[in-house]
């Protein structure tokens, strides 16, 4: 079983694809499959067309972002199980709930992750290695090395994976979650295994960690009201007690079920038979 992205209606939702062999990105003929097998729009063909190369890390990414949820939410009653029912996509996951926006933030977040590794593990020809950081080195070490690029994993993830067009919950967390959890990893070089010089560069742990803050952040959701203002829409926090949110908060606008009774019309399959 191999996960794929597909977007419908603009929202991200994660399929499972019952086949024996991954998806064969080995020309631009796999963007117009993937347009008709995974729901590719117009933007992501075009992504396909110009970075092929980058597609066959989805395939990771993908299997990433649905094995985290799946950990994550074993224990309550919303357990990730709706993405794999797609491309029958329940409601829990196109009408803007706190669900969707946590199945965005963890594949906008192994996609940024899966492409990141591969820049700086020298498997994708698209990128090279992360910048140094500015800042001078805080200890007795030298930067070097060949850190995570995530500036080039963030990029490829938002243009993917936009939102933003024709979607009630046009704000979600995005790649971000993942640049926060890059971390200083060093090498000692020296005799006999001593440590007179010290190399280091910024890299990515694994996917954990990332999941764990956009857990954290569904916990702490804010649920948030469309305001007209003019030509545009303003999102507010739907709570008189919540004054504002920041571009951290998970935001969503519509009331989650409560997933403990079988609800089809909502997108709640319940929590009967499970232990």
């Amino acid at each position: 079983m191999v996960m794929q992205f597909i977007i419908t209606n603009d929202v991200v939702i994660l399929r499972s694809v019952h086949k024996t062999e991954q998806t064969q990105w080995k020309g631009l003929s796999s963007c117009a499959y993937g347009k008709r097998e995974h729901g590719f729009d117009k933007s992501q063909v075009r992504t396909c067309r110009k970075q092929i190369e980058a597609m066959p890390h989805l395939n990771l990414a993908a299997q990433t972002a649905v094995t985290t949820c799946q950990k994550l939410f074993s224990s309550r009653r919303w357990n990730c199980s709706s993405v794999l029912n797609a491309p029958k996509h329940t409601p829990d996951l196109n009408t803007g709930t706190r669900e969707q926006a946590v199945v965005h933030a963890l594949a906008s977040g192994a996609v940024t992750w899966a492409l990141s590794r591969a820049c700086a593990q020298g498997t994708l020809f698209l990128c090279h290695c992360g910048a140094v950081p500015h800042e001078p080195p805080n200890g007795n070490f030298k930067w070097g090395g060949c850190g995570d690029n995530v500036k080039f994993g963030a990029r490829f993830a938002r243009e993917f994976l936009d939102t933003s067009k024709g979607n009630r919950n046009k704000r979600y967390i995005d790649g971000e979650v993942v640049v926060e959890s890059l971390a200083t990893q060093c090498k000692c070089h020296g005799v006999s295994g001593s440590c007179n010089v010290k190399t280091c560069w910024r890299a990515l742990p694994n996917f954990n960690e990332a999941g764990s803050r956009v857990y954290r952040r569904y916990l702490q959701g804010v649920e948030v009201r469309e305001v007209n203002a003019g030509l545009r829409l303003h999102l507010l926090p739907a709570s008189p007690a919540v004054t504002r949110f920041s571009r951290d908060d998970l935001i969503y606008i519509t009331k989650s079920p409560d997933y403990c009774h079988p609800m089809p019309r909502l997108g709640s399959i319940g929590t009967i038979g499970r232990q």
